[in-house]
């Protein structure tokens, strides 16, 4: 099926690629995110020293509906697939030969380490076009509610719904996961697959999460963080950091620890973190080649007022795999259970041993 173009006024696209790539060269020549690999820029950044995080406006609901209506082409051409609107990275490993084999296990890592079974009642928080969603209610046969912001995104995710025959276990509503208008202990399981990011509240997207469980129901979530204290970043690092940021409309994300001691403030206990930078970075580098091609049509294209692949999005797509490749970002997942009535939540210090003997997930290969 071909790609739908019309939405964007591409049949001028082709003029706008033509002249677009005569400035491609150029333009990577110049790109910020390319000077990284020069040793003389590398200690001129080491010399300037750490400084901090600018302070810049926070996407709001509008923001974030905008941002994912515009860049719906961005993410069919991502997939490259017109039917697949998948966002996330996906995750590979010795069994996964393709990025919809990682899509694909990216789902299976989240069951596995949820402990997901079909008799789970499921909330995925921040399901986008749901195929995650989806996806576990076809293969695991658990009952899932995605909630979105975006109106468009529940019809798609309920046109995949029906044609995955898959509609009497999967539902979506538009709701905002800071303030879920359902009843508390609802649910066995939260999902969270690249969604949390989105949010300037992120404590309060936990806390929710939190309140929304049943006691022993347990909390999956698979985004990036920080690799390094914010205040050690560098000014090449920070600016690349904010690049990606502003290209994805997401506030600056945490440390891993910060959000560590959110979870454990919101109530979670038994938490393990599980790194998987290094099974997402060829996905980072096949989104930076696209970025890369697609710049300069992207640059033209603003010209003329279209709203899809826009420059701040694919200069996103471009200097992401860097963040993840020099350890700017780190990519993994986190798992931590609402404890039962008579529990003790553990101290933090316990959970950093937790987190210390969790050194796999699974025996899956490619997991």
């Amino acid at each position: 099926m071909p790609i739908p173009l019309d939405h964007v006024g591409l049949k001028r696209s082709s003029t706008a690629l033509i002249v677009g790539m005569l400035y491609y060269r150029k333009d990577l020549a110049n790109h910020p995110s390319a000077a990284l690999r020069s040793p003389i820029v590398q200690q001129h950044a080491k010399d300037a020293g750490a400084v901090a995080v600018n302070p810049r406006a926070m996407p709001n609901q509008q923001d974030i509906n905008d941002y994912y209506s515009a860049s719906k082409l961005d993410y069919q051409l991502y997939n490259l697939r017109a039917d697949n609107l998948s966002m996330h990275y996906g995750i590979w490993g010795d069994a996964v030969h393709s990025h919809r084999e990682a899509l694909l296990n990216e789902n299976r890592v989240v069951a596995d380490l949820a402990g997901l079974s079909r008799v789970d009642n499921v909330i995925d928080l921040g399901c986008g076009y749901g195929a995650s969603a989806v996806w576990l209610a076809g293969q695991i046969g658990c009952h899932v509610l995605g909630i979105t912001l975006s109106q468009e995104q529940i019809d798609q995710a309920e046109s995949l719904a029906t044609k995955r025959h898959v509609r009497h276990l999967v539902g979506f509503r538009r709701m905002d996961y800071h303030n879920v208008a359902l009843p508390a202990r609802t649910f066995d399981v939260a999902i969270a697959i690249e969604s949390i990011a989105h949010s300037s509240r992120k404590s309060q997207v936990l806390a929710e999460a939190y309140r929304l469980l049943k006691p022993g129901g347990r909390i999956v979530i698979a985004d990036g963080f920080f690799g390094k204290p914010i205040v050690e970043l560098t000014e090449r690092e920070l600016a690349l950091a904010n690049a990606c940021f502003a290209g994805v409309h997401v506030p600056p994300l945490p440390e891993r620890y910060e959000f560590e001691e959110w979870l454990t403030k919101a109530g979670f206990s038994a938490i393990r973190w599980c790194e998987k930078t290094q099974q997402i970075l060829p996905t980072a580098r096949r989104v930076n080649r696209l970025g890369r091609l697609l710049m300069p049509v992207s640059k033209v294209l603003s010209l003329i007022g279209s709203r899809a692949l826009n420059p701040a999005h694919m200069r996103a797509f471009i200097d992401q795999y860097y963040a993840f490749r020099d350890g700017v970002g780190i990519y993994g997942l986190y798992f931590a259970r609402k404890p039962t009535a008579t529990a003790r939540p553990p101290r933090l210090a316990e959970q950093h041993q937790l987190e210390r003997q969790a050194s796999t997930i699974s025996s899956r290969p490619g997991v």
